[in-house]
């Protein structure tokens, strides 16, 4: 007795003497020798062997255990059989019927138990063939059942690659005929039927049925032919591996007098005693031309003032449709290729002619001789090159692919941008939609009447929202400039500028450029909802050589226009410049008007536009007081007439020049002293005021008090 199994028995004695319950552990490996084995219905199957390996066992001697099938019934004879290779271990088989085999372990080796096999001689009979084993309580472990072999109708399966499209006639696409198992076709018939009755085959040989895998060196006879029908067979089976036949390269043709039905389908049917009945879609029926087509059949998305790669492909709807050696011209009708001249246009003509950039689909360098177009501001539209002769194929549709070409979108543009190809190459003008571009911003104005002549006016209303999120860009600017056709509009002061929702614009930085024509605004942190900018008040003047009529605006700026710069943003017809007149003048010289001021209020209103000031009035001495800078637009005064030298207040109104010192009551009408005020003009809160009614009064400007809404209103008439 080997000392392990002394040891076991030591320990089954002590656990008997202490009242322990022993518990008998398995002692066997049950496993596999071959993997699943693939065999037809009601075939003999040696699949192997199941190898009961013995470890840690006592005296298994007399041990009956059984193994049960599944899906498989046993082909194996009773009796007793003697171990491979061991003369002194014998095991004896016996059929309790089809499924279940009783093994019964007769005689041991002197040394123990060794491994031994159960041969799994059965024969399918359908299905998942299973194998388990029941130990029947003895030292064997059990074995829940296991796939040991697979049962297949042995029928061959056809497959057909992408069908082709043909135009009268051409090459229809590839059929597979792939055997099912080792040596399951012999040397059946194969019959493929052309089901579409205005066709036909033409010439089909044997050099059109190619044999691979297992039928590589097989011999294929083709036993009849017609137009409509094809049969043949191979000289054997397959020996070494399951065998594919492949039909290629079969020609078909419209029947004389037949014409076809665009869109039709051309299908055949393939057949036979070891092939699994199947019909195939081999070919279309297309209208003979191209198509140009976008990658994965759709547009890109595009927010305009950005730049954006597009890969698309010219295809052939049917062999042979691109003429080659001919020309060829690809136009995008509101995107651009690049910004402008020459450097930008060597760099992409040495992107368009890369061999990654420019391809076929049998892999030729397909084009030559590429040039870019421009059009007359010298931006780049498309470009335009020769098909090269005898690049494409003469058996399969070609596809041109152009990838990764980048285009530059003007912040004006929305909606569809189309990319076309035109030429001699073709035939016929393509046409597809290549970008859809999102406006980054929404703008709304109300219009901006300006008198030439007249000094810091205000006026105008600017509405930006945008369109999404992060339209507008951290750390870039926003500009406003006039388009305009002449020289003479200037911007006087920064306009007032409020924000709707998280964008955050940085209003102590909006600056006026050194010549007025542009309104710079910083955006300090992108929005994460889109947000809406509302600018009032713009300050401007516009001198007399400026004609009558309506001027744009234009918004533009990195905030704004990432990419394509050479394009802004127009709010067409924002300025409206008119000639002044009489009519629009009092008879001071001034500008007709009524303006109101409400006691401890900032706002004010003139013509009943509201404005806002950088202080609030107040009443003294019965006198509305209010910052002079205010006065001159309450007036009709030009702000940029009056002055402050010396603690003394200068007012230039047309004729009259007007004079305050602060803390007197005198005033002084072009330079001599006219009139004793109620009260002198003040330093408040870092601003002069003064009192507004007694400057109306020496301008002949009538004032009126409500003493119920604490109002002081001013009219020029």
């Amino acid at each position: 007795m080997k000392l392990r199994q002394k040891l076991a028995a030591v320990l089954a004695t002590a656990m008997i003497a202490t009242s322990v319950p022993v518990v008998t552990m398995a002692s066997s490996e049950n496993t596999l020798t071959n993997g699943i084995s693939i065999k037809e219905k009601d075939v003999s199957v040696n699949a192997g062997n199941l190898k009961i390996s013995m470890k840690d066992a006592t005296d298994v001697a007399g041990a009956m255990f059984f193994v049960n099938l599944g899906n498989a019934k046993w082909d194996i004879a009773s009796g007793i059989t003697t171990v491979a290779g061991l003369t002194d271990v014998t095991v004896e088989y016996q059929k309790n019927g089809d499924k279940e085999l009783q093994v019964t372990v007769k005689k041991l080796a002197n040394d123990g138990m060794e491994d031994f096999t159960i041969p799994l001689q059965v024969k399918l009979t359908g299905g998942d063939a299973t194998i388990a084993v029941d130990a029947n309580g003895t030292i064997i472990s059990n074995m829940a059942p296991i796939i040991f072999a697979k049962t297949s109708d042995a029928k061959a399966t056809v497959t057909v690659e992408d069908a082709k499209n043909i135009n009268k006639s051409g090459i229809v696409a590839d059929v597979n005929i792939d055997e099912a198992l080792l040596g399951s076709m012999g040397q059946e018939m194969v019959t493929v039927s052309l089901d579409n009755t205005d066709y036909e085959f033409t010439a089909v040989t044997t050099s059109n049925i190619a044999l691979s895998k297992g039928f590589s060196g097989k011999i294929a006879t083709i036993a009849s032919s017609s137009t409509d029908e094809l049969k043949f067979s191979l000289n054997s089976a397959s020996t070494v591996a399951p065998g594919r036949i492949t039909l290629k390269n079969v020609t078909i043709k419209a029947k004389n007098g037949k014409t076809p039905t665009i869109g039709e389908n051309i299908t055949v049917t393939v057949s036979g005693d070891k092939v699994t009945e199947t019909t195939v879609k081999v070919a279309v029926e297309q209208q003979f031309g191209n198509t140009i087509e976008m990658k994965d059949k759709k547009a890109v998305d595009v927010v305009a003032g950005k730049k954006q790669k597009v890969t698309f492909s010219v295809k052939e709807n049917v062999n042979d449709s691109i003429l080659e050696g001919r020309s060829m011209e690809v136009r995008f009708d509101k995107a651009f290729l690049g910004n402008t001249t020459s450097g930008a246009l060597t760099t992409l003509a040495t992107t368009l002619t890369n061999s990654a950039s420019i391809d076929t689909l049998t892999g030729a360098a397909a084009v030559k001789n590429l040039t870019l177009a421009t059009d007359k501001d010298d931006k780049v539209i498309g470009f335009d090159f020769q098909v090269v002769a005898n690049a494409l194929s003469t058996t399969d549709t070609d596809e041109i692919k152009f990838t990764d070409v980048e285009l530059f979108v003007p912040v004006n543009v929305t909606g569809e941008v189309k990319v076309s190809a035109d030429g001699r190459a073709l035939g016929g003008k393509l046409e597809a939609v290549a970008l859809n571009v999102k406006a980054p911003v929404q703008i709304s104005s109300e219009a901006y009447t300006l008198k030439v002549g007249l000094k810091d006016q205000k006026g105008g209303k600017l509405v930006i929202t945008e369109t999404d999120k992060a339209m507008l860009q951290q750390g870039k600017d926003l500009e406003i400039t006039i388009d305009k056709k002449d020289s003479g509009f200037l911007f006087t002061d920064e306009p007032v500028i409020t924000v709707t929702g998280d964008l955050q614009l940085d209003l102590d930085n909006v600056k006026v450029s050194t010549d007025g024509e542009k309104i710079t605004i910083p955006v300090k942190r992108t929005s994460k909802v889109a947000s809406t900018i509302t600018i009032t008040e713009m300050p401007m003047q516009v001198d007399r050589t400026v004609p009558e009529g309506k001027y744009d605006l234009k918004i533009s700026g990195a905030a704004l226009v990432s990419d394509c710069t050479f394009e802004t943003l127009k709010v067409e017809d924002f300025i409206v410049v008119g000639t002044p007149n009489t009519e629009d003048l009092a008879a001071n010289g001034l500008r007709k008007g009524i303006a109101s001021f409400v006691i401890g209020a900032k706002e004010y209103t003139v013509n009943g536009i509201k404005q806002v000031m950088d202080g609030a009035s107040y009443i003294s001495n019965g006198r509305t007081m209010v910052p002079v800078r205010y006065v001159a637009n309450a007036l009709g005064v030009n702000a940029s007439d009056i002055y402050f030298a010396n603690g003394t207040v200068t007012v230039i109104a047309g004729t009259k020049t007007i004079s305050l010192k602060l803390g007197s009551t005198l005033a002084y009408l072009n330079g001599a002293p006219v009139r004793t005020m109620v009260v002198a003009p003040v330093i408040k809160d870092g601003r002069t005021y003064v009192p507004v009614s007694e400057i109306g009064a020496l301008l002949g400007i009538n004032a009126t008090w409500n003493e119920t809404a604490k109002t002081a209103t001013f009219e020029n008439k």
